[in-house]
């Protein structure tokens, strides 16, 4: 049997320790288990697991099988005995503290003029760097596991097909958009938004969301493109 890490569930370097996180619950491990993850990730066959911390902490194979079985029921939420095994990844840096979401800005271009927006976004046509936002987000590959891509309307950024084609498989992206415009090209690099794409209605009354965005039949364009979405399978 091996010990594999269930699905979207994730392990990350805080320091010197392990951080696990699950459903948005995060677990700091103390020494002790931060020792035992890094045996796992060596190599998960749970029988050479417990043969390798009997020899290295001088204990007998019970009580190591003891202390392995312990650890998982405390993180069952985490881990899992499979008959196949599967490869586990640990991002971040061990003594280093990298965090484990980045949530980036892209532009303060959006379609709408909320009333509460803090950030006035809409009057001016700015927008992080293409180049170095795709250097920056390259370095920081592996060791965050999470991306947020907001605005304004992340959706407005000239890039951001490139963005979710070339990261979507190495961090878990959500997108945060108005909703108002997507287009028919953005759907499929949508789809490399694997921890969503979140829009904001304001009411089930179109006129008052309407009101409360500045723009008149914006809760329309927004349903129709829930369900343009939805009729492509993307939810």
């Amino acid at each position: 049997m091996y010990i594999v890490k269930k699905k979207n569930t994730y392990i990350h370097w805080w320091g010197k320790i392990i951080v696990l996180i699950s459903n948005d619950e995060y677990y700091k491990l103390n020494d002790l288990e931060t020792y035992l993850v890094q045996k796992i990730m060596r190599n998960n066959n749970s029988i050479n697991v417990i043969n390798s911390i009997s020899n290295e902490l001088e204990v007998d194979t019970c009580e190591a099988e003891e202390f392995v079985s312990i650890f998982l029921n405390n993180y069952d939420s985490i881990f899992e005995y499979k008959k196949q095994n599967k490869a586990m990844n640990i991002s971040g840096e061990k003594g280093k503290y990298f965090p484990f979401e980045l949530h980036i800005s892209l532009t303060n271009m959006c379609n709408q003029k909320c009333i509460h927006c803090y950030k006035k976004a809409g009057e001016a046509n700015e927008k992080i760097d293409y180049n170095e936002l795709l250097n920056f987000l390259k370095y920081m590959e592996g060791k965050v596991p999470f991306l947020t891509l907001s605005g304004g309307d992340a959706l407005m950024y000239p890039y951001i097909e490139n963005i979710l084609n070339i990261f979507g498989n190495t961090y878990q992206i959500c997108v945060m958009t108005s909703g108002f415009d997507i287009k028919d090209s953005q759907v499929d690099a949508l789809k490399k938004a694997r921890r969503g794409v979140y829009m904001s209605v304001y009411s089930s009354k179109p006129e008052i969301h309407d009101k409360f965005v500045g723009v008149k039949n914006s809760y329309k364009k927004i349903i129709d493109n829930i369900e343009k979405l939805c009729s492509k399978k993307f939810m």
